[in-house]
Parts: C-alpha cells; structure tokens; sequence
C-alpha cells in the first residue's frame, strides 16, 4: 500500500506565504495592520469523527486571550489507508478600538493507518522555540506511543478523565497510565477543574474557627454522584482527605453501585461513602456531599430550584448556616482557557491523585 507523507519543509513554505499575504490585506484603500501573536505552542491531539468541527470551534474562542501556533492533531489509526494531509490557516480577532488585526497560526493534521506514528517527527521541526508547549490529549488515557512521544517536548498536558469510561477496572487501566506519565511532565485535568466550584463550596462550610475544629472528629463523609464509581467523586474525595493528611487505610468496596473506603484520622477512623443519586443538576456528576461528627453537619444538596446548590453548616455552640449558590458549570473552552494560564505544577491535584493511587 503507498504511504502519503507530509512535506515538513513545504508546511514551513505554506506558513511563510500565508503571513505574506495577511500582511498584503487591504481593507478599502488603506492597509490594514496584522500583528503575529504567539505566546505558546498548543498540541490538540483529538480523535473522532466531530472532532474536527468541535475542536475548531473551541480553539477560536480561545485565541483571543492565549494566541499561539496550535497544531490540531485529527489521528484514524483504524483506517486501511496509509497517509497523512496538512493544511494551515490563520485565526485572528480584532483588537477593541483598533483598526488591527492580531492573528496566529493552526496547522491541521490529518493522519491515517500507520502513518499516525509519524506525527511527533512532523511537528518536531514545527514546534515554536522559547515559547511553552501544551499538548490538550482530548481523548482516553490509555497505551499510546503517541502520547509518550507528545510528553518529550511538552511543558504542560492538558487531559479529561471525564472522556475515560466509568468503573472500577477501566479507571484502574486510565489511572496507571497517568501515574506513570505524571513523572515525566505537569498534568492538568478538565474534570478536576470542575471540581473548583464545588471544592470552593466544601471550604466555605468550614469558613468559622468552630467549624474547622470538627474536622479531627469527622465520621463519616459521603458523597453523591450520578455515577459514583467515576473520576469526579473519587476526586473530591481524594482532595478531601489529602488536604487534612488523613490516611487510606483500608480496600476501596464497590457493592451494587456504592464506593466505599475508611481514612484514619488521627486517631479516629473516618468513613467515606460515595452512593447513586439522580442526576438533579444539569451540567454535574456530582450531587451532593454531607461531612458528619457526632456533634455536627455539613451540607451541600441539590435545592428544590435545581440550578442551585443549597449548603447547610450546623454545629453545637454557633449558629446554622443556610445558603444558596447557583451553580456554574464552565464550558470546554471556558476551562481549556483557564489551564492555558498555568505553567507549573498543580499541587493540589498532584497531591489528589496521590490519594487516589493508593485507592485503586
């Protein structure tokens, strides 16, 4: 079967030429100014048949705040054919009250068959020096020589566990190849960073001197999902008790769709529960999540208006806390935009997934 290739040197040509001709647009008699942005290089590796379509979309909501080279990666490695396209374009958005134009590049990438091996020594010579290199890896984590060789020159990889399938083995199989990836470079995480709202919540619960001091004599915390064996749950669990340094110490339990598992905290032994709930808010796994001791409760519920979350804080000796919040659930780009803002290492997640480890 012949095999396609791209001509590297011919894509550099394409570049050159297409910022030649940005710079020669006129509109009207007078020259308009383009300017040529690039703070990052941006890797998208995006299997499937939409993801042409949906990638683009978001890549141009973003470019107005994080201009870049982006390469979108367009991979079938089930195809029969051998054979890689390339194309480039230029995204760009008017400046506010200026008549200028501010633009990047995109270099799309289609590969086929046995020629998706080839992408690393494609982009290799693309890649803009002295400048961040990010790889979004919009697809599941799973083996893949692609994404090793994506880490090499990667700064930051940008993934989403919610594209991994639900269920003790499959979220084992996702997790090993994040753990050992994780040594390699700093990771960032679509569906942890959902969990920034709810986390925000968890925390106001505890926002009185009095009610922190319940945490040595938490007994139980259980948490409410749509799907409770999934990366959402098992994260705030995982973020909980890594921030107070309680230790897992027992087998994680899955019975008839309960996740359970037991921390010791300090001295005491803390259960966590992760049990089935109807989907109540649109947008979130999540449901709910209660943090009980023998003289407190602290809440956060789906309300009767479902596009708000109601939380409860009520402990012996202080006043009860009863507030509502509408939920805000970010978009794709809305939270790609926010991850393309950080450079290093997330520890909190880090320390998240650590936990999480040891639980599966």
């Amino acid at each position: 079967m012949k095999t396609e290739s791209v001509d590297v040197a011919s894509l550099e040509r394409e570049l050159r030429e297409l910022w030649k001709q940005m710079a020669s647009k006129k509109q009207g008699a007078e020259q308009e100014a383009v300017t040529r942005a690039c703070v990052h290089n941006l890797i998208v590796y995006a299997p499937g048949e939409k993801s042409d379509a949906e990638v683009n979309s978001i890549i141009a909501e973003i470019t107005v705040q994080n201009p870049g080279r982006v390469f979108i990666l367009l991979p079938d490695p089930s195809s029969k054919n051998d054979r890689t396209n390339a194309w480039v374009s230029a995204q760009c958005y008017r400046t506010a009250g200026k008549r200028e134009q501010v633009c990047c590049e995109q270099i799309m990438l289609r590969a086929e068959g046995e020629s998706v091996r080839e992408i690393p020594m494609i982009l290799a010579p693309l890649i803009i020096p002295d400048v961040p290199v990010f790889v979004w890896w919009r697809s599941q984590m799973q083996e893949d020589t692609i994404l090793k060789d994506l880490l090499e020159p990667a700064d930051r990889v940008i993934i989403d566990s919610a594209l991994n399938a639900s269920g003790h083995q499959q979220i084992r199989s996702s997790i090993s190849v994040l753990k050992a990836a994780i040594t390699e470079t700093a990771f960032s995480d679509l569906d942890w960073a959902r969990l920034t709202f709810w986390r925000d919540l968890v925390a106001r619960l505890f926002d009185s001197p009095l009610a922190r001091k319940q945490f040595p004599e938490m007994t139980r915390v259980e948490i409410q999902a749509a799907e409770p064996m999934s990366y959402q749950p098992l994260f705030l669990a995982s973020w909980l008790a890594s921030r107070l340094d309680w230790k897992f110490s027992s087998q994680i339990k899955i019975d008839s769709g309960k996740v359970s598992f037991d921390c010791i905290n300090g001295n005491r032994k803390t259960e966590f529960v992760i049990s089935s709930a109807a989907p109540k808010l649109a947008g979130s796994n999540l449901q709910g999540i209660q943090l009980n001791t023998n003289a407190a409760k602290f809440s956060i519920s789906v309300a009767d208006d479902p596009a708000y979350l109601e939380y409860l804080a009520y402990c012996e000796g202080m006043p009860g806390v009863r507030q509502l919040r509408k939920f805000e659930a970010k978009s794709e780009a809305s939270l790609l935009r926010d991850e393309l803002q950080i450079l290093g290492r997330d520890r909190g997640y880090e320390q998240a997934l650590q936990f999480l480890f040891q639980i599966l």
